[in-house]
């Protein structure tokens, strides 16, 4: 059976405005999660495996430099305030993952010339919630 894995079905909503021109590439959406266990190993050799509660995320964003949601961006790292975060891939994989808590970390820097140059940008959220999704029959 074929496995159909497209960004045509990734979907980032920021505030319920979906974001737009993502850079090509491989990673136009990264994010990094903490590890959900903490493992300790004692004298003896016994093992203790802890639950991390930490459910915080950094994700990163790649877009073009002409893209609309670059505005977006910049005027909430202005006002500084927290924001909703839903991320969907309806694809084979369905994955999905929402946040209310999300804040631009770092800005891209921003260069011109003869070609176009992607503007990476940073978020980190307090908690990140998965999303159940369910393969279509």
């Amino acid at each position: 059976m074929a496995t159909n894995v497209s960004f045509l079905d990734v979907n980032l909503m920021i505030n319920k405005v979906k974001v737009v021109g993502f850079a090509s590439g491989s990673t136009a959406i990264d994010t990094e999660f903490p590890d959900p266990r903490t493992f300790t190993v004692g004298a003896d050799g016994r093992m203790v495996s802890t639950e991390n509660t930490d459910r915080s995320f950094t994700m990163t964003i790649t877009l073009q430099s002409t893209s609309t949601s670059n505005a977006l961006l910049f005027a909430l790292n202005k006002s500084g305030a927290p924001f909703h975060l839903a991320y969907t891939d309806a694809s084979d994989r369905l994955e999905a993952g929402t946040s209310t808590n999300t804040y631009i970390k770092s800005i891209p820097n921003l260069s011109a010339g003869n070609e176009d140059s992607d503007r990476v940008w940073v978020l980190v959220g307090e908690r990140w919630d998965y999303v159940g999704l369910q393969a279509a029959n």
